[in-house]
């Protein structure tokens, strides 16, 4: 007798097994069928109870709450062992669309979370099987953050708002020197993390002064993902006329 191994592919799992098949001496390999006996594991009910699963449990809101900067659709391939008792084991993220690592870590909570499925079985027996699945995450378009009024009612406000004769540097208006400051728009549109990221080396105390009037801005309008208020980033250019 002779020993020979044949690797079998399931449909639905990725996992590639062999397994031994006894093959009689006198048997010509080359024209030899064999009928893979395996039966795939299954998510109990189904693919159409998988897909219902994913988009009731997914939990878009906290990937939206860490988000600051706009989100694109992204496809994450989970892949996993399924134990002989149908429990999962071993998920790994094997691929992402994009870099969101929050989808990646949504897409994991969503596997491990995942009931018992039916095993595999080979001639009946319960086996371990690795299957990879992938989770679709969709977002509609980002909306900006915005000054409440729109761009107009900002300008007005620098104008109205930038006192010169405190820093003894000029009006604010013209196309002179630039000073761009960053900050974060929060949910509730308040302003935090307020830094200059391009200083005028020229005017000292119009830093100062712009900082001063940045700080005192109004709650803006928060940017939004998928309908939902965001966190998010902002670069503001302010023109002095020195």
């Amino acid at each position: 007798m002779k020993t020979t191994f044949i690797i079998l592919l399931g449909l639905s799992l990725t996992a590639c097994r062999t397994l031994p098949v006894v093959v009689p001496d006198d048997e010509v390999l080359d024209t030899e069928v064999f009928i893979d006996p395996l039966e795939d594991a299954e998510f109990s009910g189904g693919y159409e109870k998988l897909q219902t699963y994913i988009s009731d449990n997914m939990d878009l809101t906290s990937i939206l709450n860490t988000a600051t900067e706009p989100l694109v659709n992204t496809k994450v391939i989970v892949r996993f062992d399924l134990e002989k008792d149908g429990s999962i084991s071993n998920a790994i993220v094997e691929k992402s669309s994009a870099n969101c690592l929050a989808c990646q870590k949504e897409a994991l909570r969503l596997v491990e979370s995942m009931p018992r499925w039916t095993p595999a079985k080979l001639d009946g027996k319960p086996q371990l099987t690795s299957a990879r699945i992938p989770i679709d995450f969709t977002f509609e378009a980002f909306v900006e953050a915005e000054f409440p009024g729109g761009l107009d009612a900002q300008m007005k406000y620098i104008n109205d708002n930038y006192n010169s004769r405190v820093t003894g540097c000029g009006d604010f208006g013209k196309l002179d020197e630039r000073i761009v400051v960053s900050f974060v728009v929060e949910k509730d549109g308040s302003i935090t993390d307020i830094k200059i990221e391009k200083a005028s080396e020229s005017c000292p105390p119009c830093n100062a002064e712009v900082l001063r009037i940045v700080k005192a801005m109004p709650k803006w309008q928060p940017a939004q993902n998928a309908g939902l208020n965001v966190r998010s980033s902002v670069r503001l250019p302010i023109i002095l006329s020195l």
